[in-house]
Parts: structure tokens; C-alpha cells; sequence
């Protein structure tokens, strides 16, 4: 019976500290549902891309004098206006698993 008792204690300690390890942070993006103009940066040039349903972006910044946030999508910094962003898109939050 104690046997029993000690590797139940065990494998309880072991999914605790399996818990700790997969620990998920929430990450706020948006997720595009109608397609929205973005300028992409391009080392010194920039460019523009449409971003369609569907994209996810990660925000790197607040809005600047523009009323554009910079954001990261898929491997592009880009740059939309907060306006299409709130209409053609809905805010989420994404669980992504932290380094432990």
C-alpha cells in the first residue's frame, strides 16, 4: 500500500512540474477577416501587400501620427492603419507556450 501511495506521489509530482514547464502566455493579435492594404518594410525600401482574411498580426507598436501600428505577419513587419484594422479585422488572444 505504501508502494501505491509513493508512486502516486510521484507521478503527481511529475505532471505538477510538466504543468510549470507548458506554461501558455496569452499573446493579443489580431486575425484579418476582409482583406486590408498593408505597406511591408523591405531592408530601406517599402512596399505595399494586401493582407487577406484569414492573416494573423502580431502588434509591435501603438498607433503613430498616421494612425498606423507596426505589427509583424507571418515574416513581414508591416504597417496598416488602426481604422481598417478595426473594421476588417477582430482582436484574439493567442496562447503561445513560454521557454521553461
Amino acid at each position: 500500500m505504501d508502494r501505491a501511495r509513493d508512486d502516486l506521489s510521484l507521478v503527481s509530482h511529475r505532471v505538477s512540474a510538466s504543468c510549470i514547464r507548458s506554461a501558455h502566455t496569452p499573446k493579443s493579435a489580431y486575425r484579418i477577416r476582409d482583406s486590408i492594404t498593408a505597406v511591408i518594410r523591405q531592408g530601406a525600401s517599402e512596399r505595399f501587400k494586401s493582407l487577406n482574411g484569414g492573416s494573423i498580426l502580431f502588434p509591435i507598436s501603438g498607433p503613430d501620427a498616421a494612425g498606423m501600428i507596426e505589427a509583424r505577419c507571418e515574416n513581414d513587419f508591416v504597417f496598416v492603419f488602426v481604422r481598417d484594422l478595426d473594421e476588417a479585422s477582430e482582436r484574439i488572444e493567442i496562447e503561445a507556450a513560454s521557454a521553461a
